[in-house]
């Protein structure tokens, strides 16, 4: 298990860090590794709450210890279990809390840099360590910032005014009544190759970016759609995925039978069902019961985007 660092594990931590730095470093003894071992020491009483240990059976395995300048200044798992994924649980449990490490490691250390290169770390620079005047690569990585996600949804199924405006996801809406004006469009093939085009064109338009969602309404479906959105989708190697609301009880089994249709015409992709139900301990009209539906979507829209 990982927790914090405390001052009764700081003894214990010392004695790994000094097997280990001895065997690498044999040509260090007496004063130097003194002042050496005490700087190490007060450093690790410095960053208490930086340094993370990972313990089996109350023994401690491994640590990591990240300073204030962002920087892995210690990193340790016992030697016979190297190899076990120890390092990088320790290292994904870092990364979960900075935009940015660095790193030094010695340019001779080939199975250490292959480790941070495995893990994401690229070499910046290079410099000779004062103390024993080895020459050291610096590694560095940073934080991918998660690019904005679209999300489209047909003919203002989603109302704007409760959009929040801080949102990091671009809402498009795609209005597909505007080709079918005095059509029933819910029954309707595509026969007229200048309608299927203009549409060909709009999809295209809004199917922009690496990530999309796609939210479709059983109210609003439009499943001579489908083929085209997929076919889009793949052209552009676009990571797409689907989100639909479960239907009130009160809706009926079509509705129901909808959503079956659209999970079974997306199976490819990942379809995300929202549950937006609410607990009504009061009267309140039918309006409000979807706008307040709507908010519920919105909410667990933003938080699908989390983890895409």
């Amino acid at each position: 298990m990982l927790k914090e660092l405390r001052d009764n594990d700081i003894d214990n931590i010392m004695k790994l860090w000094k097997n280990e730095y001895s065997k690498s470093n044999k040509f260090l003894k007496g004063e130097v590794l003194v002042n050496i071992y005490t700087k190490v020491r007060n450093k690790f009483i410095k960053n208490l709450t930086s340094t993370v240990i990972y313990t089996e059976d109350g023994k401690i395995e491994g640590f990591i210890s990240v300073d204030e300048n962002n920087e892995i200044w210690a990193m340790l798992v016992i030697p016979n279990i190297r190899r076990e994924g120890i390092g990088t649980i320790l290292l994904e449990n870092s990364k979960k809390q900075y935009k940015k490490l660095t790193a030094k490691v010695p340019k001779n250390n080939e199975i250490a840099l292959m480790f941070f290169y495995k893990n994401g770390f690229k070499k910046v620079n290079k410099v000779i360590e004062d103390s024993t005047k080895e020459n050291k690569y610096v590694l560095e990585w940073k934080k991918e910032e998660k690019k904005n996600i679209n999300l489209i949804y047909f003919d203002e199924d989603i109302d704007k005014r409760l959009i929040n405006k801080e949102s990091k996801i671009n809402f498009k809406c795609l209005n597909v009544k505007q080709f079918f004006k005095k059509e029933n469009i819910q029954d309707i093939e595509i026969n007229n190759i200048k309608t299927y085009i203009k549409l060909r064109k709009k999809i295209e338009e809004v199917l922009e970016g690496e990530r999309i969602l796609l939210y479709i309404d059983y109210n609003n479906y439009y499943n001579f759609l489908d083929e085209q959105i997929k076919e889009v989708a793949k052209i552009k190697k676009i990571e797409l995925q689907i989100i639909v609301c479960d239907p009130f009880t009160i809706e009926g089994i079509k509705k129901v039978n909808i959503i079956k249709q659209i999970e079974e015409t997306y199976k490819d992709y990942k379809v995300n069902k929202i549950d937006c139900s609410l607990d009504i301990n009061q009267d309140i009209s039918l309006n409000q019961i979807f706008i307040k539906r709507n908010e519920i979507l919105l909410q667990k829209i933003e938080a699908i985007t989390e983890n895409m």
